[in-house]
């Protein structure tokens, strides 16, 4: 299965260091105090249950509009899983995992294009097969350290 993870260039060179795509929040839980800081909104209920996020759509404009900030669809990181690793469709897994109901509808709302997303619940080693693409307007400016 070919799946794209969206991702900052300052998060992608983390990427890259650390050959692995790191666990963050499921969004299970509604957040209780979200702060943005750096960016990136963060809340004591991240480390409730966190996943790998990933879309099937490689689509940058659309990743915006599905809820992204403009700085998380700076690259993504075309992944192609083997059938031997587990990944759910995001609803699915949060269906399952009794997320609450007003929160789910909540965030579907807000990301109309949720079909697209799948989790997974371990981190995700970058291989030799990982392709990177970046937004069109990144590419120029963006160095490898």
């Amino acid at each position: 299965m070919k799946l794209y993870h969206y991702t900052s260039c300052e998060n992608l060179q983390k990427i890259l260091d650390s050959k692995q795509i790191k666990l963050t929040a499921s969004n299970l839980l509604k957040p209780v105090k979200p702060q943005l800081i750096n960016g990136t909104f963060a809340d004591i209920t991240d480390n409730y249950k966190p996943v790998v996020w990933f879309s099937s759509l490689l689509d940058f404009k659309k990743a915006v509009q599905a809820g992204l900030t403009i700085e998380k669809t700076e690259a993504a990181i075309q992944i192609e899983l083997s059938p031997f690793q587990t990944v759910y469709k995001w609803t699915d897994w949060a269906e399952q995992n009794n997320i609450d109901k007003a929160w789910y509808k909540r965030l579907k709302e807000t990301a109309p294009l949720w079909e697209t997303f799948y989790i997974t619940e371990y981190p995700i080693k970058i291989t030799d097969k990982a392709r990177i693409i970046f937004r069109p307007d990144i590419m120029a400016n963006f160095k490898l350290s």
